[in-house]
């Protein structure tokens, strides 16, 4: 009988086990996938060595079976959640680094034409309170920007980030809503 194509799933192992065998005389912690009498599989891992005479004669084998297939469920569960993590991994990175892109690009447009505008490069516009919100837009598009780089930028670098924003410009970024509510707020 064939034992290699019989007892192990993969048929080439048993001519590995041959193969340390003889090249070393011993075989440790061989492991391989093998059916057992009703046709289902476990795994084992195998020790061997030769027993020989005092004048180098083979005598025997010696050796042990042991049954690892919990074992190597457990590799193999391990391998593939270590997989699957590094592939979510690999997408967060990706769609980290698409809504930078697609954020930060017209993000950066708002608190530009603001600069713009509250310099007035055409002229005067007459009401200073349009100099005004067009700072107080400039002001909150560079902080939304911020925030969002830093929100962006914490899952890659994994520490903790600081943003402030001086209560002054919060009251002038606030203000036009408040006005038109008639509410009232006051800052130190």
């Amino acid at each position: 009988t064939d034992i290699g194509r019989q007892l192990y799933v993969d048929p080439t192992r048993r001519a590995a086990f041959v193969r340390q065998m003889r090249e070393t005389g011993a075989v440790s912690g061989f492991e391989s996938e093998v059916r057992r009498c009703d046709g289902s599989t476990i795994w084992i891992s195998e020790c061997c060595r030769e027993v020989r005479d005092g004048g180098d004669a083979l005598i025997c084998f010696e050796g042990s079976v042991e049954e690892i297939t919990a074992r190597k469920r457990a590799e193999l569960e391990l391998f593939a959640a270590k997989e699957q993590a590094e592939a979510a991994s690999k997408a967060k990175s990706t769609f980290l680094a698409n809504m930078s892109h697609g954020l930060r690009t017209p993000l950066n447009a708002v608190p530009g034409f603001a600069e713009i505008l509250a310099e007035e490069p055409f002229g005067p516009r007459g009401d200073r309170r349009y100099t005004n919100y067009a700072r107080d837009i400039h002001i909150s598009g560079k902080h939304l920007l911020d925030v969002i780089n830093d929100i962006l930028a914490a899952p890659m670098a994994a520490s903790c980030w600081r943003w402030s924003i001086p209560a002054s410009a919060c009251v002038r970024m606030t203000s036009p809503r408040r006005c038109s509510r008639s509410s009232r707020s006051t800052h130190r």
